[in-house]
């Protein structure tokens, strides 16, 4: 019977690997879903690709072909098992035999599996974006934006145009949004080139950058990445992935008009002690309300939070920079925490108009280690009632 034997290295394909099995459904439906494609070229490397018919990552990893490749060039193998099988061998290479009745012999010193494949003429095949259009981001620029913008995305099930972000380019200056009404995040960078082409918006699935984020992590983070987009799909290359996704249809909300413009009580205070305090005051917090307020007086900020009755409160003052009047404005603290957990400067901005509207959170003006940057991020107060 036919075969087709070639070496691999284990520790890389592992660490690449994990990222990507995190895309592969658990589906019943669609059983071939839960597998992976693999297939050798003919210039010595071994492709994986996995989906979930709305995203489609794939992987490229170079091989030691033992031989003549033949016609056994593709198999459909159960992700988990073979994740399992590499992951397991100690040995730093491990030699993969393809069998003609779609199995796989994967062997290194004292180890042996042997995994049961299946046809790969049914995997599904990612849809080509259609363009010769391209753009291109360093990798770093793209984690910081997922970062700054991915915690604003929905989590439940609303709108799907609220459970993406917003990818935007006007000439030079690339911009993402992410919005799911209680709090909206906006992160732009301006690029080396300006785009000359007409660019509509783009709206990424929020799963697909989550995934996505962990393998930008992955390698040199200066480097670059080339986007390609059509008006349905949008692809991402880099180092040795190729990210396939389908784009949320429908308009993104026009978000520009709620950015409070008018702001005259403006707060600046040192972001890790302002995070903690709100963590730890936030175990004070009601279970069913989680509101925490915020007191504006002078040159401090008391962050203070009741519980049920009066048995449980607490209370912390630390010290700020404030110009403008004297407030006091309620937050919801998972969502503050979040906001200030997405901003990375050693200083954070506050800025206020009345304690019933939006307020303004960003990296304080006065650092400018990345000035190519500009954070801003959107909070809705909530209402302190009776607990003023």
């Amino acid at each position: 019977m036919n075969k087709t034997a070639f070496i691999i290295k284990t520790d890389e394909i592992t660490r690449q690997l994990k990222n990507v099995l995190s895309l592969v459904p658990n589906s019943r439906t669609i059983p071939i879903l839960s597998n992976l494609l693999l297939e050798l070229t003919k210039d010595n490397k071994l492709v994986i690709t996995a989906t979930n018919t709305l995203t489609t990552i794939t992987l490229s990893v170079d091989i030691d072909v033992q031989g003549d490749i033949g016609e056994l060039r593709r198999i459909a193998a159960p992700a988990v098992a073979f994740y399992n099988a590499i992951s397991s061998i100690s040995s730093p290479q491990a030699e993969i035999v393809i069998g003609g009745d779609y199995s796989l012999d994967i062997t290194a010193f004292g180890e042996e599996y042997k995994i049961a494949g299946v046809d790969p003429t049914i995997y599904p095949t990612a849809k080509q974006v259609m363009t010769d259009i391209k753009r291109k981001v360093a990798k770093n620029i793209l984690i910081r934006a997922i970062d700054s913008t991915l915690f604003a995305t929905a989590k439940v099930e609303m709108r799907p145009q609220l459970q993406g972000v917003l990818l935007t380019q006007e000439e030079k200056r690339i911009t993402f949004v992410a919005t799911e009404t209680h709090k909206l995040a906006k992160f732009s960078y301006e690029l080396e080139c300006a785009s000359n082409e007409e660019q509509s918006d783009l709206i990424l699935p929020r799963e697909t950058l989550s995934i996505m984020k962990n393998i930008l992590s992955l390698g040199d983070a200066s480097k670059d990445v080339v986007i390609q987009n059509d008006n349905e799909n949008i692809c991402l290359s880099f180092d040795n992935y190729i990210i396939n996704t389908r784009l949320i249809s429908g308009k993104f909300p026009n978000y520009k008009p709620i950015i409070p413009k008018d702001n005259p009580i403006k707060i600046t205070i040192n972001r890790d002690m302002f995070l903690r305090t709100v963590q730890n005051i936030a175990t004070f917090v009601s279970g069913q309300t989680e509101i925490i307020s915020l007191a504006l007086n002078g040159d401090c900020v008391t962050v203070s939070a009741n519980g049920a009755g009066d048995c449980m409160n607490g209370s912390k003052k630390i010290a700020c920079t404030h110009s403008g009047e004297d407030m006091i404005i309620g937050f919801n603290s998972t969502f503050l925490r979040e906001c200030l957990s997405a901003i990375k400067s050693d200083f954070v901005s506050m800025e206020f108009s009345h304690p019933n509207r939006a307020a303004l959170i960003m990296p304080a003006k006065d650092d400018k280690e990345q000035s190519k940057e500009d954070l801003l991020i959107l909070l809705m107060p909530v209402d302190l009632g009776n607990l003023r």
